[in-house]
């Protein structure tokens, strides 16, 4: 090897054995950009597994309101049966509501809209009135 293949080496800044026509700087700017795609791609992998834990996390919150909704309506339903043992007039009160129930229902009627709901619940106090009376 001679000065004139060293200066040759220098100035075009390649190194021996290296791919030709890529200098360092390049190929650093090269290892860089792929090694920045896929970190990024890795991220995405990270946000879908964060996406999939909130998800889980919304799902069992949804679940647990569920079972509090059940539960809270399961005890209002022993606490009315409660009070009823308790309480001598309340046949009497069912029938009444029922039969208020039942006259709204009417008025509802006569001015064109669906009277269903309100007869449901007149429906529930007169069948409350009897289980109460047995």
């Amino acid at each position: 090897m001679n000065v004139d293949d060293l200066q040759i080496f220098v100035s075009s800044q390649e190194e021996p054995g290296g791919i030709p026509g890529i200098n360092g700087m390049r190929l650093n700017g090269i290892l860089l950009s792929l090694l920045l795609v896929f970190s990024f791609s890795g991220t995405g992998g990270a946000a879908d597994l964060a996406k999939a834990a909130a998800e889980k996390t919304d799902e069992t919150a949804r679940t647990i309101e569920q079972a509090e909704d059940e539960n809270r309506k399961k005890t209002q339903q022993v606490n009315d049966l409660k009070l009823r043992e308790h309480e001598s007039l309340f046949p009497e009160q069912a029938k009444s509501l029922a039969k208020g129930y039942r006259e709204t229902a009417k008025m509802i009627m006569e001015q064109g809209d669906d009277p269903k709901p309100v007869l449901d619940a007149a429906a529930y106090f007169e069948k409350q009135s009897r289980r109460s009376e047995r």
